[in-house]
């Protein structure tokens, strides 16, 4: 959001999360910025948005339509408050951020091509609860009634030295893959002894990472 803030500042942001938390991170985040009067918060299910139709020229989702029982409700309802000719943007990960070298000197080497697998696993089984959705998210969106479908890959690369801001993501990402429950309980231990933070094993601390993200936006027109 704080990108779209900074981006349009002559414009409106609302942002909208189920989870009270994360609202109230936000605020926080905002609370000395110049920024705070052009971002509204609200505490919502995104198929049930506070909002008015044709309101807003873009809709963002990030890594959030997978979770409904039916994607493309979640699309109709992005779309329904945007303007016509507005686009709606779904970010979804392309490849899972790699950080790790493959030998990291403590347990079995490719510890992440192993956290990769559980997740899968987990993320299928999560996906046959809540129903199949047996077509790709450009279909998605042509469903809910978006054209001019479009798709764009976006990579992302740093190395070490990372900010702190940069140390905070990583080490919460890597630390919380530790419940993935398909995940073997030596693999578990060893996520959480490397991401304890001031020990001789916190690979934070290394001076040799290499952080590589790939995510796919999936654009369509109202």
């Amino acid at each position: 959001m704080q990108l779209f803030a900074e981006r349009f500042r002559e414009g409106r942001v609302a942002a909208l999360d189920i989870s009270a938390k994360a609202i109230e991170a936000l605020k926080a985040r905002f609370a000395e910025s110049d920024l705070k009067n052009m971002v509204t918060t609200y505490e919502a299910d995104v198929l049930k948005m506070p909002l008015e139709d044709a309101t807003f020229d873009l809709a963002w989702s990030s890594h959030t339509m997978h979770i409904f029982v039916d994607p493309v409700a979640g699309v109709c309802e992005l779309a329904r408050v945007v303007m016509p000719g507005g686009r709606v943007a779904i970010r979804k990960v392309a490849y899972s951020g790699r950080l790790l070298p493959l030998d990291i000197g403590i347990g079995e080497p490719g510890i992440e091509s192993r956290i990769q697998a559980a997740f899968t696993k987990w993320f299928v089984a999560d996906r046959f609860k809540r129903g199949r959705v047996p077509f790709g998210w450009p279909r998605v969106l042509m469903n809910a009634g978006l054209r001019e479908i479009e798709v764009i890959l976006f990579f992302f690369q740093v190395s070490t030295p990372f900010s702190a801001m940069q140390t905070e993501y990583l080490r919460k990402s890597l630390r919380g893959k530790a419940d993935l429950e398909h995940l073997d309980a030596s693999e578990k231990a060893t996520l959480l002894r490397i991401t304890e933070p001031g020990t001789p094993d916190d690979a934070l601390a290394r001076d040799d990472l290499h952080f590589t993200d790939i995510a796919t936006v999936f654009v369509g027109r109202v």
